[in-house]
């Protein structure tokens, strides 16, 4: 499975939104004084629920990279399933011509050889017509 770079980056960059969302929320302390007031109690929860927003908008856009990402992948795997099978029939379409290529080079190694045959039968035939004659 290829990913793009781009959205590796990208969901690097949700993951440590989300990781310091979640530190910033964990680190929140009680005021020195005790109990905190019920003013800074609000103030927190507000807070901690726009984090949460926050939080929630970051899943949605990292589920939806990952839908995107999953559908450029099986389209490419699909892409490269093609193009597989046109390498293979190619190559078997090759691998037959060079069967055939070296069938016809042993038949032409041998009509070569036939025809020196001949050419020579004719030379000596030449030459003893010509040796009869004199």
């Amino acid at each position: 499975m290829h990913v793009s770079l781009h959205a590796l980056r990208r969901f690097g960059l949700l993951l440590a939104a989300c990781a310091a969302a979640l530190v910033a929320v964990g680190s929140l302390a009680l005021p020195a004084g005790g109990a905190p007031s019920t003013d800074a109690l609000r103030n927190q929860i507000d807070r901690q629920s726009g984090q949460e927003d926050q939080l929630a908008s970051a899943a949605d856009r990292l589920g939806a990279l990952e839908q995107r990402a999953s559908r450029a992948v099986d389209l490419m795997q699909g892409r490269l399933d093609a193009k597989q099978g046109d390498l293979d029939t190619l190559q078997a379409k090759l691998d037959e011509t060079r069967r055939q290529l070296r069938g016809q080079r042993r038949r032409l190694a041998r009509l070569r050889a036939l025809y020196e045959s001949e050419q020579q039968s004719r030379r000596e035939l030449a030459r003893a017509i010509m040796d009869s004659r004199n």
